[in-house]
């Protein structure tokens, strides 16, 4: 059984595939890396691709990530 917070998480990346140009551009990180908040508790890091969206990663507050991308 899931908890709820994941299953929040998992329904908040599936509706990507709804809306997959919502969030921020974060070209400075990467060519075609945009970034959308989870309750503000994480944030999303994704990409898309022809017409997949692909989940690079999901970071909790204040968490270091560009090492990681």
């Amino acid at each position: 059984m899931r908890s709820a917070i994941v299953q929040r998480l998992t329904d908040a990346c599936l509706a990507l595939a709804v809306a997959p140009f919502r969030g921020t551009m974060r070209d400075d990180l990467a060519p075609g890396i945009r970034t959308t908040g989870f309750e503000r508790r994480a944030t999303i890091y994704f990409k898309v691709v022809e017409k997949r969206v692909l989940i690079l990663g999901i970071f909790y507050g204040g968490r270091k990530f560009t090492a990681d991308l």
